[in-house]
């Protein structure tokens, strides 16, 4: 009988994470060659908004122990995440990064910097909105592009649509 490729089975196997999270990528469609790397992990997100879920990722706790609801709040500094272990972690994203506030600005050390042990977090949006892509680029893009959309549901979903069409 095989043996289970749960996280258990790599206990004392395992002294490195490296946490990727590609936003909004289905489960489905991810490249299987990840799998040439290390392990893959289906998960079930907290939230369908990325404060909540990324927030529950780095506490171990859903949103309501967490208290994390936008990108406007932060996890408690009385709640402890992964960014607390007593080994070298680091959070990476893009320099405007709104989750990196959201987490209490965690270290950013590049992965080839990291000693060991290392938890490593890094995050990417290529899969995620804004579906237009003249805010892609901008530093604060995303809130740009939210506030936008808020004020027009159609606006989104024909932005979404589009998105669909470009095969994102």
């Amino acid at each position: 009988m095989a043996e289970p490729r749960g996280l258990l089975s790599l206990q004392g196997k395992v002294k490195n994470f490296v946490i990727f999270i590609a936003d909004s990528l289905r489960y489905d469609y991810y490249p299987k060659e990840l799998e040439d790397y290390g392990f893959v992990v289906k998960c079930i997100a907290q939230s369908i908004f990325t404060p909540v879920s990324l927030a529950s990722i780095a506490t171990g706790l859903n949103s309501p122990r967490h208290m994390v609801k936008d990108f406007s709040t932060s996890v408690l500094s009385t709640i402890p995440t992964i960014f607390d272990l007593p080994i070298n972690v680091s959070y990476w994203d893009h320099p405007y990064d709104p989750l990196y506030g959201v987490l209490r600005h965690p270290s950013r050390i590049p992965l080839e910097k990291l000693k060991e042990p290392f938890i490593y977090m890094e995050g990417t949006c290529e899969t995620h909105v804004p579906y237009d892509p003249s805010y892609k680029n901008k530093p604060n893009g995303y809130r740009e592009y939210v506030k936008v959309v808020r004020l027009n549901k159609n606006r989104l979903i024909g932005d979404y649509k589009k998105a669909i069409e470009r095969g994102i």
